[in-house]
């Protein structure tokens, strides 16, 4: 009785692991991101399911594992530890490059173009690369998918449609943050001056009441990207900020 029920613990696992897979493949193909922690769930259960498969261990045993690996997973790539993080990283780099494979690359970075205003089409003279800085930005968010899969699309994309993706918001916001700092705006001003000048996708909608650099930021990602910016968490804008605002430093 105990190995009929463990084989149905193994089903039901076996089960979730081809749903995930499944679920994962429709995303990418939407041009939607992995997380990394989703990415390492996958692979430790596709591990567990075949370890189980074949070796007459009590199958009971995944009751717990399965969960561990859930938040194993979500540990190491939040805290991402010297050594173990990263091998982890590229051991699901090349699982992915399995799961993902038969998916066409240009369905991969789905973007849909909105209105720019000039301020934010090109580099001021001798300054950052906005483009380049932009197309950085974008592989880190799909640095978890294998390299060959997201970077050589990434560099064929067009400047209008670069400059049309939530990482090119954060850009120009913190570009235009950073020269309005120069002139001795205060921030309270700046965050004014560009609400007039972003977009007039809500121009009723009131600012953050705390106004900081990042909660506007994550404000104008939600107003202007609206599909989008679900796909982007606190933890890798707020990343993404500080890279930008070193390279405006």
């Amino acid at each position: 009785m105990e190995q009929i029920i463990g084989w149905i613990i193994w089903g039901i696992i076996t089960l979730w692991a081809i749903i995930l897979v499944l679920a994962s493949r429709a995303s990418a193909k939407l041009g939607q991101t992995l997380q990394p922690a989703a990415g390492a769930t996958i692979l430790f259960l596709w591990i567990i399911v075949v370890l189980f498969c074949l070796f007459d261990w009590n199958k009971l045993h995944i009751l717990w594992l399965a969960p561990l690996s859930f938040f194993t997973a979500h540990f190491l790539a939040a805290r991402r530890l010297p050594v173990l993080s990263p091998m982890i990283s590229s051991i699901s780099r090349f699982f992915l490059s399995v799961v993902f494979m038969g998916i066409e690359r240009k369905d991969l970075v789905g973007v849909e173009l909105i209105h720019i205003n000039k301020h934010d089409s090109a580099s001021q003279p001798g300054g950052p690369d906005l483009i380049e800085l932009t197309k950085d930005l974008l592989k880190s968010r799909y640095s978890y998918y294998p390299a060959d899969f997201a970077s050589t699309r990434i560099n064929n994309m067009s400047k209008e449609v670069i400059m049309g993706i939530p990482e090119a918001t954060i850009v120009t916001i913190i570009e235009a943050y950073s020269e309005y700092k120069k002139q001795g705006l205060s921030d309270q001003d700046i965050f004014q001056k560009i609400q007039t000048q972003r977009t007039p996708s809500a121009e009723a909608d009131v600012m953050p009441s705390e106004l900081t650099l990042s909660s506007y930021i994550k404000y104008r990602m939600k107003l202007e990207h609206p599909d989008s910016s679900a796909q982007l968490s606190d933890q890798f804008i707020d990343e993404a900020i500080e890279k930008v605002k070193k390279v405006f430093q």
